[in-house]
């Protein structure tokens, strides 16, 4: 379609609060198609002396808010399970909550924390001296913690709350372990145990467990499967696997649905939904027209 003029773009935003639907239906649409351009102009319209004209305007950037999530969302999809799928995942996540979030920032609060830890770490070479190094900073010097009371909680989900907050759930916790291993290259992986989640160091030598969850203490064999029994489960070897970036989002999205229906938010946890069915899909879809 021709690129609407700004005089056209004016117009329709004012034609949103028309009292005719189909009309105000009609100019949505023809604002939404052409939302590259018209976007600066709603978002000047959000200060319209007009109620109505502001209220739409504002459900309407919301509208094209979460439809660009979605659309990064499907690009993500689309990616391989490479290592730097669960750190833009989780930032992605974090924005549906944090539309403003400053996503460098929050990057370089973990490469700050991995530069800490590379100087700590110098002259350490054994794996259960380099995990324990690791859990004294991260849950000591950082605060890194869980908290049964903040299970509920979608801030305990979302990797910038927990690393503002330092209160996360076991995947959270996990997954600032993860990201924080990887900028050291450090063979650490995570492990989806049914009702908890833990991380692993896994070399040619063995393999090690550690909990996030609980400042990061060594688990035994026996102690991983009785968190599996715990839960209601009986344990399996598959159990322990490694599990993939893409296969932690989605059980971080899982989780977001729950803590969104306890908190009786219907449309949070329907997003959550959507964003996982998009996640789970790894099929790229047409581009919308702008």
């Amino acid at each position: 379609m021709a690129q609407l003029t700004e005089s056209e773009i004016k117009a329709l935003i004012t034609l949103l609060a028309d009292e005719d639907e189909r009309t105000s239906s009609v100019a949505r649409r023809v604002l939404l198609e052409s939302r590259d351009r018209a976007l600066p102009f709603l978002q000047t319209a959000t200060q319209s002396p007009d109620a109505l004209v502001r209220g739409r305007v504002r459900t309407l950037l919301d509208t094209i808010r979460l439809e660009d999530l979605e659309d990064r969302f499907r690009l993500l999809a689309d990616e391989t399970d490479a290592v730097q799928e669960l750190e833009t995942g989780c930032l992605l996540v974090a924005e549906y909550a944090y539309p403003d979030l400053d996503v460098a920032h929050y990057q370089d609060v973990l490469s700050d924390m991995a530069a800490d830890l590379s100087v700590l770490l110098t002259e350490i070479r054994d794996p259960h001296r380099v995990l324990s190094t690791m859990a004294e900073y991260l849950s000591r010097q950082k605060r890194l913690r869980g908290d049964d009371r903040y299970f509920q909680d979608p801030d305990a989900s979302y990797l910038n709350r927990v690393l503002d907050r330092g209160i996360g759930i076991p995947i959270s916790l996990s997954a600032v372990y993860l990201l924080v291993g990887q900028r050291l290259n450090l063979p650490v992986y995570g492990v989806g145990l049914p009702g908890h989640f833990v991380v692993k160091w896994e070399d040619p030598n063995g393999i090690i467990f550690v909990d996030p969850y609980n400042e990061g203490r060594f688990l035994s064999l026996e102690e991983c499967r009785h968190l599996v029994e715990e839960s209601g489960h009986p344990f399996r070897e598959s159990y322990l696997r490694a599990v993939s970036p893409r296969q932690m989002l989605t059980r971080m999205l899982t989780n977001l649905i729950w803590a969104y229906e306890q908190a009786n938010d219907p449309v949070a946890a329907r997003q959550m939904a959507r964003f996982r069915s998009i996640l789970l899909s790894g099929r790229r879809r047409p581009t919308r027209s702008k």
